[in-house]
């Protein structure tokens, strides 16, 4: 539990950093939509990367249960 909430911790702060920076200053429409799209980005990225280790991880096992099948 801790170590999820420490990996998502570097979302949280860069959501409070964007939220900061847009009611501190002014920005024009391209500056929100590049930060934006930066953010999405991001958690799409973290989002591919959980679902292929997930993915690689399931197979691993099916491997493991099939070999140790395969010896019985």
């Amino acid at each position: 539990m801790l170590k999820k909430f420490l990996l998502s911790l570097p979302d949280v702060l860069l959501v409070c950093i964007v939220i900061y920076i847009t009611y501190t200053t002014t920005l024009s429409f391209v500056q929100m939509l590049v930060i934006s799209i930066a953010i999405v980005g991001g958690l799409v990225i973290r989002i591919c990367k959980d679902v292929f280790t997930y993915i690689r991880w399931t197979m691993k096992l099916n491997m493991l249960n099939s070999y140790k099948e395969k010896i019985k």
